[in-house]
């Protein structure tokens, strides 16, 4: 069973009935599981929670379920609005080998912003215009812009959670050349040591310097560490 710490209300005892339009819309063929009707109340009241759109992803990937996989992915491509296109991007081509040719399509070129009205009656979707278009909430909540630096960081810790560390190093060493948030490099230099990967510290530290990346002390104090241990 999928643990679920972000959402404080998931052991009411309301039915899909007695929840709002904006959750019974989704709701087509036969009850959803438990798991997955409890992310959807939580992401369609609060939608700016990125970890649990990726949790939502995960799980509907893991019960092979198809069809709400790609609503999954449109509704955290409707938040994000253009943004966090690493995340998204990700999430696409680890999720590829369970969605249609044609759905694969829609999601990548509606990466770009520009194209996002190409997924406006995807089935499932809580955010698609055509579903949900008279919702003042959803129009006023998305609409607000996430800062990249902490939708990284709430991504990088997902990928921690499910235990996918390369996805996380790759992440974080993608924003060290991007993003000047300092929490960003503490938490790469967390892992590097944690996970003694000294080769991938080195081979960064060179090319954050050659490239005169700001960085903080901690990257001199690792490369010492480093050197003091023993391999």
């Amino acid at each position: 069973m999928l643990s679920l710490p972000v959402i404080e209300e998931s052991q009411d005892n309301k039915t899909a009935e007695d929840r709002p339009f904006i959750f019974r819309a989704c709701v087509f063929n036969g009850s959803l599981s438990f798991d997955l009707e409890t992310m959807l109340h939580h992401i369609s009241r609060t939608p700016n929670d990125l970890l649990c759109h990726v949790q939502r992803i995960y799980y509907c990937f893991t019960e092979q379920q198809a069809d709400h996989l790609f609503a999954a992915l449109t509704d955290l491509l409707i938040i994000l609005q253009g943004k966090g296109q690493a995340l998204i991007k990700r999430m696409i081509s680890g999720s590829q080998s369970l969605l249609s040719a044609q759905q694969r399509n829609l999601l990548e070129n509606a990466v770009d912003e520009k194209h996002l009205h190409t997924l406006q009656t995807v089935k499932y979707s809580l955010f698609a215009t055509g579903r949900i278009a008279e919702s003042e909430l959803i129009t006023t909540q998305h609409q607000a812009s996430l800062d990249d630096s902490v939708d990284t960081l709430s991504l990088a810790h997902s990928y921690l959670e499910y235990s996918q560390v390369d996805h996380a190093i790759d992440l974080l060493e993608e924003a060290l050349f991007t993003d000047d948030n300092e929490d960003l490099q503490h938490l790469l230099l967390q892992i590097y040591r944690s996970t003694d990967n000294r080769q991938r510290f080195s081979d960064i530290f060179t090319q954050a310097e050659q490239k005169d990346r700001p960085l903080i002390v901690e990257w001199q104090q690792l490369q010492q560490y480093f050197s003091d241990k023993p391999s």
